[in-house]
């Protein structure tokens, strides 16, 4: 499981859990979430996934992967204090599992 808080915490996420590709400081590492909602997420709405620590890439815009990038647009927003925005794209929501990846 997650440490921070996805939108809102427990009670709105069936499933929240991360994966990372590797443990090793200064390798990149591939971060895969798994996400799904209770409820159905509209377009135009961000989900923040926060408690990310550990790395050293600075706050930029990252591609994300996995089959579900395109939910989101195909980007997040990262900042380095270990926050992940994501944006559902205007005309898309989200309301099964998800899986997107980032590298960091």
């Amino acid at each position: 499981d997650m440490d921070g808080t996805v939108l809102g915490g427990t009670g709105l996420w069936l499933t929240r859990s991360v994966h990372e590709s590797s443990k090793f400081s200064g390798e990149a590492n591939t971060l895969t979430f798994t996400i799904k909602p209770s409820v159905t997420i509209p377009g135009k709405t961000t989900v923040v996934i926060s408690g990310l620590s550990g790395s050293a890439t600075a706050s930029t815009r990252l591609t994300l992967s996995g089959p579900n990038s395109v939910t989101f647009g195909g980007g997040a927003a990262w900042d380095n204090n270990g926050t992940l925005a994501l944006v559902v794209s205007s005309g898309n929501s989200m309301s099964g599992t998800t899986v997107v990846s980032i590298v960091v």
